[in-house]
């Protein structure tokens, strides 16, 4: 809970700084594609 918890605050100030929605949400899309990709590599 707390690395989603770390995360939105980090998207929340990245979108507060740059005062623009695409740029947290090209982050969020980064931060899945790790996940997703250190999953699989685990998984295999």
């Amino acid at each position: 809970m707390a690395v989603v918890f770390v995360l939105a605050l980090v998207l929340g100030a990245t979108y507060e700084y740059a005062e623009n929605l695409v740029t947290p949400a090209v982050i969020h899309g980064v931060y899945n594609a790790v996940l997703l990709s250190a999953l699989y590599l685990q998984v295999t």
